[in-house]
C-alpha cells in the first residue's frame, strides 16, 4: 500500500510584525533565560544588507544555540555562502521552551539571528541534521517561522527547505517535510544548489521545475520524486524512482580536503557553548572499520590536511577569536600521519599565548609519551580513550582490535605525565555481549586505577561514559536488533553496583533515548506521521534528559497505528528492501553482509590504510575517475601529500593568506604599546558614537571636587554620550568615576607575582550588551584582549587563568554607565593606547571610558557602599494612576514601610526561591518624572558583603498589583560610591 500523507498542521499562521527586531527586544529578550542566545551580534558574525543580495539563506540548527554553535558544519557553510556577494547567509536555532512559548503568545515568528528576518520570508531554509532526536525541533522551527510543514503544501511564495548532515543517509522519516536532502559533503554541492535556485528565479520556473533541476545534481535527493510502497506487515516493498533522474542518489565527496575552504574567522559566542575552542578538521574519513560506527563508513575514504595548512588555520583563527584552546578533530585523530610533528609545532608556536592543544577520543595504541608530554605542556585538558567493549573477544566482534596491555600502557604514560583523571567510553548492548564482557569493563576500570606512574602516582578518578548500542544504516550491524530496554537498564545497574564504591564517576546515556534513536535510525517514510503527532503533543529537545518523554512518544505511535518495536527490535532479513536502499553511501551491501558474518565469528578486519584493500565499495573506480591513484592514503604506496605536491596541489585554504595578513594588521603594535613614553599624539580611541569632545585616553581620575559625591552633574560631553546609540533611558547621565584614591585603600603593595602592571578600566555596558551575564562579560573582555595580543599575566598552577578582576556583578538586563575592571599585565603598556584598541575590538554597547595605571593599589575585591539607578517604568500599571501626586504618595508610603520582603530567584530553573528583607538595603527612591503610562524614578540601593537585591524587584514591589504584562521596567546603573 502507498504511504499516506500527513494531516495539515492545525496551528494558524503567525502574523508578521513590521519590526521584528524591535518586538524581540521589547517582548522577548527581557523575559527569557539566557537571552544571549538570541542577540545575533557576536564577534565575526556577518550582517549584510538583505535588499542588496539575490538569495537569502537561513542556516538552521534544530537544537539549542549552545549546541548548534559548537557544530563545525554550520560555521563552514555560513562562511562559504557569505563569501558570495550575491548571497546573505544567517543563522537560526531552536528557541528554548520559554522563548517558544513567548513567540507563540506574542505572535512573533521565529527569525534569523543577524537581521531577525522571519524564516518564512527567506529564500532557502537549510537544516543540519546530526541527531535523530532533534527531528521534532525541525518541525517546531518551520511552524514558528511561518513555513508550512508539508513539502507538498508549499508554493513558490515559500522558502525552499533543505537538510544535510549525518542523518541524511536515511532521510525517510523527514521525507514529507523537507524539499531536498544533501547527501554527503555539503561544501561540494552548496554552490550548485544556489546557482540552480537563482537560475529558476530568473526564468520564473515553478517549484516543481526547480526541484527537478536540483535532483539532477549529484548528491541531491528530492523525496517527492521517489514513491515508496509497503507490504501489509510494514516492510518496505518497493522504492520506485520513475520520476527521478537516477534510481539511486550518490553521496557527494570532497576529494582534496587541503584545498577545501575552512572558516578562519569563526563566530565567537558571548555565552558559554558546549565546545569553546578553535576546532580544525585535520582529516576526514576513517578506514578502521569499527562495525557499529556509521560515521566511519559514510565518510570514507580518508583524506588529510597538510600540517602547514592546519598551522596556518590555527594561527588565523586564534587571532580572530581569542580562544585559548585548539582541538584537532577527525574520526580518528590518532591516525593522522603527521600528528606528533603537528602537535609539537603548534605547542611551540602558541605556548607563550597560553593556548592548549587538545585531541578528541583516541584509540589506545595511538598515544605515545612524546605526544602526551606535548599536549600537557600548557594545560592538562584531559584525555579520553574509547575501548568501547570490555573484552578482547567483543572488541574483535566490533573490529576494534585493542589489547588490554596497550590500554594500560597508555594509562601508565598519562599518569606519569601528571594527569590525575581519565575518561573511558564503553558501549553496552553490542551483538554477542555477555556478562563476561561487562565484567571486563569493571576489570579495565579497576586495573586502570591501580596503574602507577614513574613516581608511583595513580589516577584519582575515572569518568566512565556508557552508552547503548544503536544499529545504524550503512553499517554491518544495520540488520541486527537493539537490545531490549529492560536488559540495558539491568546492565547499567550491574556496572554501577560493582564500581559505585570506587573513584569512578558514571555518565550513563539513557537507554530510553537510545531506543527512540534506533527507531528513527532504521525508520521509513511512515514515521513522518509519528513525528507530526509527537510534535503536536509537545515533544521538544528529546536529546535532553530533562525534556525526553517516552510515554508521549508511545502515545504518538498509538495515534497513527505504528509500533516502535517494529523498527528497533526486529531482525531485518538479508533479502529485505531497506528504507535507505536508494541512498548510495559508497559502501555496498555485499561488503556489510560479509562484515556482519565475520563479526559474529569474532574475526577482525585489517585497516586498508595499512594493509590490503577490503573491497568495501566502488571508491577505487571513483578515485580513478577523479584522477587520483588510490581511494585512501596508504603507507605502502604514494601518500596523499606526496601525490598532491607532485601535481601542484594548493597548500593553503583559499583566501587564508589574505586573512592572515588582515588579522596581522588588526593586532596591536606591541613594541609601541611597550614603549616607555607618553601616550601617542594622533591616535583616536573614541567609539563610533562618542562625541568628538571626548579626550583620548581619558584617565579614570576626575577632579578632586567630584570625589565622594553621590551624583554630581555630568559634563555635557558625558551626558551626550550617555544618551547615544547604546539605548537606555534618554537623559540619564553618568557621574564621573571616583578617583582611584577613593576606592578601598590598599593595605600593602601588590604581591610579588607575574603581574608587572595593573591597568584599571572604567567602562559602560549599553544596549544589547546589558543581557550579558557577569561571566559572559568577563569572557568577552578576555577574548578581546587576546585578539589584540595584549601581554596578559596568568596565574600559576594546573590551569592558568588570566589576571582579570571585575567589580560586583550587574543584574542581567541592566545597563550601566560606570563599571570597573582591573587587567594584570606581564609587561608595561600605555593605558591610553590599550583603551583605544579595546574600543575598536569590543562589541557595540561595551565602551572603555577611561584607563589608568593602578599597579600599587589593591584590586577590585570589595563591594561599593551603594549603587544608584535611573528607572523607567511603563505599562498598564501606570495608566491607572491619576497623576504624579498619586505616584509621589505611593513612593512615600513605600519608604515608610518598616519591612520589605522580596522573593529572590523565583522562576530560575535549578534554584530555589528565597525571601530576603530588602528594607535595610533601600536608601533612596525618588520620582523624577511622571506622565500618562510612564514614570521615571531614581533608586539607590546599599550593597553588603552578602550582595544586594535587583532594582527590578524593588520597583515591582512598588506596584504589587501589576501583572507581568502590566509593567515594563528599564534600568540604567548611573553610579556607585565606596564611602
Amino acid at each position: 500500500m502507498a504511504t499516506s500523507m500527513l494531516p495539515q498542521p492545525t496551528q494558524a499562521p503567525l502574523r508578521r510584525p513590521r519590526s521584528l527586531r524591535d518586538r524581540l527586544e521589547r517582548d522577548v529578550l527581557p523575559f527569557v533565560s539566557k537571552p544571549t542566545r538570541y542577540l545575533g551580534t557576536e564577534i565575526n558574525s556577518i550582517r549584510k544588507d538583505l535588499a542588496g543580495v539575490s538569495t537569502t539563506v537561513a542556516f538552521c540548527f534544530p537544537d539549542k544555540y549552545e549546541v548548534g554553535m559548537s557544530h563545525l558544519g554550520l560555521q563552514l557553510l555560513y562562511t562559504i555562502l557569505n563569501d558570495r556577494p550575491d548571497v546573505a547567509a544567517e543563522r537560526a536555532f531552536a528557541p528554548d521552551l520559554d522563548c517558544e512559548a513567548l513567540l507563540r503568545r506574542k505572535g512573533i515568528p521565529l527569525g534569523t539571528l543577524e537581521s531577525a528576518w522571519p524564516l518564512g520570508e527567506v529564500d532557502i531554509v537549510a537544516f543540519t541534521l546530526q541527531y535523530e532526536l532533534c527531528y521534532t525541533n525541525l518541525l517546531a522551527m518551520l511552524d514558528l517561522g511561518g513555513v508550512p510543514l508539508l513539502s507538498r503544501r508549499r508554493t513558490a511564495a515559500h522558502p525552499l527547505v533543505i537538510a544535510g548532515g549525518t542523518c541524511t543517509v536515511n532521510p525517510e522519516p523527514l521525507a514529507d517535510f523537507v524539499d531536498l536532502f544533501v547527501i554527503g559533503d555539503g561544501e561540494e554541492v552548496v554552490h550548485e544548489i544556489i546557482d540552480a535556485y537563482q537560475a529558476a528565479q530568473r526564468q520564473g520556473a515553478c517549484r516543481e521545475t526547480l526541484l527537478r533541476s536540483c535532483a539532477e545534481l549529484r548528491g541531491v535527493y528530492v523525496p517527492r520524486l521517489f514513491e515508496v510502497t509497503h507490504h501489509a506487515d510494514g516492510r518496505v516493498a518497493r522504492i520506485d524512482a520513475a520520476q527521478a533522474p537516477s534510481p539511486t542518489v550518490e553521496r557527494r565527496l570532497v576529494w582534496d580536503l587541503d584545498a577545501s575552504p575552512w572558516p578562519t574567522r569563526p563566530i565567537v559566542p558571548f555565552m558559554q557553548i558546549v565546545h569553546e575552542r578553535v576546532a580544525v578538521e585535520v582529516a576526514r574519513g576513517c578506514t578502521r572499520g569499527c562495525r557499529f560506527c556509521q560515521a566511519g563508513y559514510i565518510a570514507r575514504p580518508t583524506r588529510e590536511r597538510t600540517p602547514r595548512t592546519i598551522a596556518a588555520i590555527v594561527r588565523a583563527s586564534l587571532a580572530a577569536t581569542g580562544f585559548e584552546n585548539v582541538s584537532l578533530l577527525s574520526l580518528s585523530t590518532g591516525d593522522y600521519s603527521e600528528l606528533d610533528a603537528l602537535v609539537s609545532r603548534l605547542v611551540a608556536r602558541h605556548e607563550d599565548e597560553a593556548v592548549a592543544i587538545s585531541l578528541p577520543s583516541l584509540r589506545p595504541g595511538s598515544l605515545n609519551p612524546r605526544l602526551i608530554h606535548e599536549v600537557g605542556r600548557v594545560r592538562k585538558s584531559g584525555f579520553t580513550i574509547a575501548p568501547e567493549a570490555g573484552t578482547e573477544r567483543l572488541r574483535a566482534v566490533i573490529n576494534k582490535t585493542i589489547s588490554e596491555a596497550d590500554l594500560l600502557r597508555n594509562v601508565h604514560e598519562i599518569v606519569s605525565a601528571g594527569w590525575e583523571s581519565l575518561k573511558l567510553y564503553f558501549m553496552i548492548g553490542l551483538p554477542t555481549e555477555t556478562t563476561d564482557d561487562l565484567d571486563g569493563i569493571v576489570r579495565l576500570c579497576l586495573n586502570a586505577l591501580a596503574v602507577r606512574g614513574k613516581r608511583g602516582e595513580r589516577l584519582k578518578n575515572i569518568n566512565l561514559g556508557v552508552s547503548s548500542f544503536v544499529p545504524k544504516p550503512h553499517t554491518p550491524f544495520q540488520w541486527l536488533p537493539q537490545e531490549r530496554l529492560e536488559s540495558l537498564r539491568a546492565k547499567q545497574d550491574y556496572l554501577y553496583q560493582r564500581l559505585k564504591k570506587k573513584p569512578v564517576h558514571f555518565r550513563f546515556h539513557a537507554p530510553e533515548s537510545s531506543y527512540l534513536e534506533a527507531v528513527f535510525s532504521r525508520g521509513d517514510r511512515r514515521l513522518g506521521q509519528v513525528l507530526h503527532a509527537a510534535y503536536q503533543l509537545g515533544c521538544r529537545f528529546e536529546g535532553w534528559d530533562e525534556h525526553f518523554s517516552l510515554p508521549l512518544w508511545r502515545q504518538a505511535f498509538a495515534q497513527v497505528g505504528l509500533q516502535p518495536d517494529f523498527y528497533a527490535y526486529r531482525v531485518i532479513k538479508e533479502e529485505e528492501a531497506l528504507p535507505w536502499d536508494h541512498i548510495d553511501s559508497h559502501t555496498i551491501k555485499k561488503f556489510h553482509l560479509r562484515e556482519q558474518r565475520r563479526a559474529l565469528e569474532s574475526q577482525p578486519l585489517d585497516d586498508c590504510r595499512y594493509q590490503r584493500c577490503t573491497a568495501c565499495g566502488p571508491l577505487l573506480g571513483m578515485a580513478k575517475q577523479a584522477g587520483l591513484p588510490y581511494c585512501t592514503t596508504t603507507r605502502r604506496n604514494t601518500s596523499w601529500f606526496a601525490y598532491r605536491n607532485e601535481h601542484g596541489g594548493a597548500d593553503l585554504v583559499p583566501g587564508l593568506a589574505a586573512e592572515l595578513e588582515h588579522r596581522q594588521g588588526m593586532r596591536l603594535d606591541l613594541p609601541l604599546l611597550l614603549h616607555q613614553g607618553a601616550q601617542p599624539q594622533s591616535a583616536d580611541g573614541r567609539r563610533e558614537n562618542e562625541p568628538s569632545g571626548s579626550s583620548f585616553g581619558a584617565p579614570v581620575s576626575p577632579p578632586a571636587a567630584a570625589v565622594g559625591n553621590g551624583r554630581p552633574a555630568a559634563p555635557a560631553a558625558d551626558a551626550a554620550s550617555a544618551a547615544g546609540a547604546g539605548g537606555g533611558i534618554a537623559g540619564a547621565t553618568a557621574p564621573r568615576a571616583p578617583h582611584a584614591a577613593a576606592m578601598p585603600a590598599a593595605r600593602t603593595p601588590a604581591a610579588q607575582s607575574p603581574v608587572r602592571q595593573r591597568v584599571r578600566l572604567r567602562y559602560s555596558k549599553r544596549g544589547l550588551m546589558k543581557y550579558l551575564s557577569h561571566l559572559e562579560l568577563q569572557t568577552v573582555f578576555h577574548r578581546a584582549l587576546r585578539r589584540l595580543g595584549v601581554p596578559l599575566a596568568y596565574s600559576q598552577g594546573y590551569n592558568a587563568l588570566p589576571k582579570l578582576s571585575f567589580g560586583p556583578a550587574l543584574p542581567v538586563g541592566v545597563e550601566s554607565l560606570e563599571e570597573y575592571c582591573d587587567i594584570g599585565l606581564k609587561r608595561w603598556m600605555a593605558p591610553g593606547l590599550l583603551q583605544a584598541a579595546l574600543n575598536r575590538e569590543l562589541p557595540a554597547g561595551l565602551g572603555i571610558d577611561g584607563a589608568e595605571d593602578v599597579t600599587l593599589l589593591s584590586g577590585l575585591t570589595l563591594q561599593p557602599r551603594c549603587v544608584s539607578y535611573e528607572v523607567a517604568a511603563r505599562g498598564a500599571a501606570l495608566d491607572r494612576l491619576r497623576g504624579e501626586e498619586e505616584l509621589q504618595a505611593m513612593v512615600r508610603a513605600f519608604l515608610e514601610r518598616s519591612s520589605l520582603p522580596l522573593v529572590k530567584g523565583e522562576g530560575r530553573r535549578g534554584k530555589q526561591a528565597k525571601v530576603v528583607e530588602a528594607r535595610p538595603l533601600l536608601e533612596a527612591l525618588e520620582v523624577r518624572q511622571q506622565r500618562q503610562g510612564e514614570a521615571r524614578l531614581h533608586l539607590r540601593l546599599r550593597q553588603t558583603l552578602e550582595g544586594s537585591v535587583k532594582p527590578h524587584l524593588v520597583v515591582r514591589a512598588l506596584f504589587p498589583s501589576a501583572g507581568a504584562d502590566d509593567l515594563e521596567i528599564e534600568v540604567v546603573k548611573v553610579g556607585q560610591t565606596w564611602s
